[in-house]
């Protein structure tokens, strides 16, 4: 069950690093690396190390405050699953098992052990020093609760779904009984998604009991769509982690956040500015964290609206649109141009897959086989931020084939409601690709809350299930491709590139693990004085 993949991390470190180690605390091993600012620079990789965690002597900040470029509108690990709110999630609650990113092991979290039965059913045993933060234990029963609770929440409910049944055999052994053969399951229920809530927390709370988890940190105080202020969880089964107070603040402009940041205000800095990057690393008193992403932004169409359901239009858009020139405008070549939409970590993606070509002759033609040679307008909706001026290339680039496009430009909680209840026609955004090969189940899947194009294709729903079930990998990775050429006809999704992932810090900051999945785990963070 264990699964390798090549790993994309990567760091930048501009500051000495700081000397020791903290008890027990997780530190997934990753690869270094120093580059320079050339996009199509990939530098070289040194030897793995550790986050490191400073020792018992050093005196670090009781608060750090990180900017965030994205809103957190939920504390419900269940209702939400995305990048802006599974870091926090990792803050706050725990999972039954992690993945090291780096060699794609499978490691315990609130279970110490699991074995697989047989080929459809797994028991997994519980650590028995686990707490939530309500000072109760951490309990099979718990497990259960969860799942079942999962079934029915927004963002969880279709990955539940393999699991036919959960079951406490005991305080501390839960049993899960699949309904098929699942190759990726200890891979997906490693996401914050399946993070075990505490069932006595929720009868007491039922408004806002899911805020209780068994994470290092408590919530202290959440304000939807504005910051999420969290404390040391003291209990904390690993021990308690080295910043006694953290703060998750949202601030949605890149040169705010830059600002903030270099004032003091702030001490780690989400997603800064491109065009700010080299300010960054001029600044002794700063630190560029680099490392490559499987963020794709894509272009989605409504399958469901009149317009963009026609297949012919949706091609011509596709011959239409020039890569490059988006991601040149947006983030000034800081990524790389995406072929398919399939995470670059993910298990079956294809290194040159051949994509629709930049031809307006051919997305002319096609606009005549749709019955739209005399044009037609076209809704693209998108939130505020660097995504806006994708929109407007898209914008410029489309007119050329006679398609006149309105941008209705939104906050992030009014697309999520929008694309949702499938009110939109075009949408550009952006999706974090984890590395399990079901991972397609996300974006093709029925019910699916990142299935933004409420796309259905029947073959593509059966490949993902015998590709789930199939552990001959020639054979799987052939499923995987066809999806993949479905898709490309079908064309639901056109995939604009990945971006590379920057953050500026402090440059006394440490104990971060950055992941490539842009999950990055705050978990063990710290600036010292």
């Amino acid at each position: 069950m264990k699964r390798k993949f090549a790993a994309l991390m990567s760091v930048i470190l501009l500051a000495g690093s700081l000397a020791g180690c903290g008890g027990g605390q997780k530190a997934p091993a990753q690869p270094v690396q120093e580059s320079g600012m050339d996009p199509g620079n990939t530098g070289e990789t040194t030897t793995a190390a550790p986050a490191e965690l400073p020792s018992a002597d050093v005196k670090v900040k009781e608060t750090v405050i990180v900017g965030i470029k994205a809103q957190i509108t939920s504390m419900d690990v269940q209702s939400v699953s995305n990048v802006a709110h599974n870091i926090p999630y990792k803050l706050t609650h725990a999972t039954l098992v992690t993945m090291n990113l780096d060699t794609g092991e499978i490691l315990p979290d609130l279970a110490e052990s699991w074995e697989w039965v047989d080929d459809v059913t797994i028991e997994f045993k519980l650590r028995q020093d686990a707490k939530f933060h309500n000072g109760e234990p951490v309990t099979a029963q718990d497990v259960v609760f969860t799942f079942e609770r999962g079934r029915d929440g927004i963002a969880s409910g279709n990955k539940m779904k393999p699991a036919k049944e959960v079951t406490a055999v005991d305080d501390h052994t839960v049993r899960m009984v699949l309904e098929t053969p699942n190759v990726d399951w200890l891979d997906t229920i490693s996401l914050p998604v399946f993070s075990i809530l505490s069932q006595k927390a929720l009868v007491d709370d039922p408004e806002k009991g899911y805020e209780i988890g068994a994470g290092p940190y408590m919530v202290k105080e959440f304000v939807s769509k504005d910051y999420l202020s969290l404390t040391r969880f003291e209990e904390y089964m690993d021990g308690p982690v080295p910043t006694k107070n953290l703060t998750l603040r949202y601030i949605p402009e890149a040169s705010a956040r830059l600002i903030a940041l270099q004032t003091g205000e702030i001490d780690l800095c989400q997603d800064p500015d491109t065009i700010e990057l080299d300010t960054i690393k001029a600044d002794p008193n700063l630190t560029l964290v680099e490392f490559p992403g499987t963020t794709c932004q894509f272009f989605a169409f409504n399958c469901k609206d009149q317009v963009t359901g026609n297949k012919k239009l949706r091609q011509a858009i596709a011959c239409a649109v020039n890569k490059q020139d988006i991601m040149d405008a947006t983030i000034n070549g800081y990524g790389t141009v995406a072929s398919s939409f399939w995470g670059p970590t993910q298990y079956g993606y294809i290194e040159d897959f051949e994509t629709w070509p930049y031809d307006l002759d051919q997305a002319r033609e096609l606009m005549k086989e749709a019955g739209l040679e005399n044009g037609v307008d076209l809704e693209i909706t998108v939130a505020s931020g660097a995504r806006v001026i994708s929109a407007e290339v898209l914008q410029a680039q489309l007119k050329e084939i006679g398609v006149n496009v309105v941008i209705n430009e939104v906050d992030s909680a009014a697309l999520t409601s929008i694309t949702n209840e499938a009110r939109h026609q075009g949408l550009v955004y952006g999706l974090g690709f984890n590395t399990a090969g079901d991972e397609a189940r996300r974006v093709y899947g029925d019910g699916s809350s990142t299935n933004r194009s409420h796309y259905h294709n029947d073959r593509v729903i059966e490949l993902m299930d015998l590709a789930v079930q199939e552990f001959d990998e020639a054979a799987r990775k052939e499923y995987y491709k066809e999806i993949q050429e479905i898709a490309k006809d079908d064309i639901p999704v056109i995939p604009l590139y990945y971006e590379r992932n920057y953050w500026g810090v402090n440059k006394n900051t440490g104990g971060v693990t950055w992941y490539g999945n842009s999950n990055v785990d705050l978990s063990t963070v710290y600036v010292t004085e």
